[in-house]
C-alpha cells in the first residue's frame, strides 16, 4: 500500500551554530546575501 500522507522528513543543512560561524556579523551575512542575489556585483 503506498502512502498518501507525508512520513517523517530529515532536513540536512546547517545548524544555528554553524550559521553563527559562517556569519559572525551583520555585514557578512549582507555581503553574502548580496553576492548570492547579484552573482558577486555588489556596491
Amino acid at each position: 500500500m503506498t502512502q498518501k500522507a507525508p512520513g517523517k522528513f530529515y532536513c540536512k543543512g546547517m545548524n544555528l551554530i554553524e550559521i553563527m560561524h559562517m556569519f559572525p556579523n551583520d555585514r557578512t551575512a549582507e555581503k553574502w546575501f548580496e553576492l548570492q542575489r547579484w552573482e558577486g556585483t555588489t556596491n
